[in-house]
């Protein structure tokens, strides 16, 4: 099955992709979120059009406790709108510390600072992937 995995901020979208026999995800584009959340919708089924993806999956992000907080309800309701927009199913996966995770990597891997900052909502959004894959 081939995954969308989406990384939602509050300036930045990040996408990747998951490969249909679930080896591994990769980066794809860091979209810079739109004046409403329709537009920010449309980009999103756009790169899961391009993608011939089978399902989406969109981080949760949860405290250390595993509470909800304003942000996850805030992704909460942005997945529910997403999945009014399209007959993909949505899979919401837990993305605590996927940021930092993906930060950890990128320096391991010796990308500039500049670089980093450019590509980090997509790194995230592989790590979103990836504990996805691992949890199946």
């Amino acid at each position: 099955m081939r995954l969308l995995g989406v990384d939602l901020g509050t300036k930045r979208i990040g996408i990747a992709v998951a490969d249909a026999l679930g080896f591994g995800a990769y980066p794809c584009v860091t979209l810079v979120r739109a004046r409403s959340r329709a537009e920010d919708i449309a980009a999103i089924l756009g790169w899961a059009e391009r993608e011939a993806v089978d399902a989406i999956v969109v981080g949760l992000p949860l405290s250390f406790q595993g509470t909800k907080n304003d942000w996850t309800l805030h992704c909460e309701k942005f997945s529910a709108t997403l999945a009014q927009a399209t007959p993909l199913p949505i899979i919401l996966q837990d993305e605590f510390l996927s940021s930092q995770e993906a930060q950890a990597d990128l320096i391991a891997a010796g990308v500039s600072r500049k670089r980093r900052e450019a590509v980090i909502d997509q790194a995230a959004a592989v790590q979103i992937l990836e504990s996805y894959l691992r949890s199946r």
